[in-house]
């Protein structure tokens, strides 16, 4: 985890600095995690497993997310609690990264919906993964997560708008040597 965090700040930032005359320490501002869960609308206590799976996975703790307006075709009311959220920024990121590297990536069978073109119009990468058993502290404790639970994960990144270099976030993208970012 030390060896990721140093190579990409011993090689990306000496490139920029080389090239560029800049030093930016990482290009993504935070990543996402967002589950939302059906079976908590049927059993509030359902919230409890989303969140103590988000603690797992992230080792923060996960903030529950509300319903702002009642739908009724969905059974959904007003101030429902309907899933969790948790924020990685800064140093977190890296750590994560590392993880997602080595140790997630790895055990999803199909890469192919990851690879497709994830970015949108501010090239922020989104991810949508069906089952949250591919995390390998999930995996170590699967009978409190009976029920298959799928989540988003959203790497938020600096927009070229704040450099004024076009391209400068291929190059940071490029340091974390992930399959998912090639296309970019």
């Amino acid at each position: 985890m030390i060896n990721f965090t140093y190579d990409y700040k011993l090689f990306i930032n000496k490139y920029l600095l080389i090239r560029f005359n800049i030093v930016k320490p990482s290009p993504i501002k935070f990543i996402s995690f967002n589950i939302s869960y059906k079976n908590i609308i049927d059993n509030k206590k359902n919230l409890g497993v989303v969140l103590m799976g988000l603690k797992m996975m992230t080792s923060f703790s996960p903030k529950p997310t509300f319903a702002k307006n009642s739908i009724a075709t969905f059974k959904i009311r007003k101030n429902m609690a309907l899933g969790s959220k948790v924020f990685l920024s800064s140093k977190d990121t890296f750590d994560f990264l590392y993880k997602f590297k080595t140790s997630i990536l790895p055990t999803i069978n199909d890469l192919k919906p990851l690879l497709k073109n994830n970015f949108d119009e501010n090239n922020n990468y989104n991810i949508g993964l069906n089952d949250i058993t591919i995390y390998p502290e999930i995996t170590y404790s699967f009978e409190y997560f009976d029920k298959l639970m799928g989540m988003n994960i959203n790497f938020v990144f600096y927009s070229e708008k704040d450099i004024n270099i076009k391209g400068i976030n291929k190059i940071l993208v490029s340091g974390f040597e992930l399959p998912i970012f090639n296309k970019y």
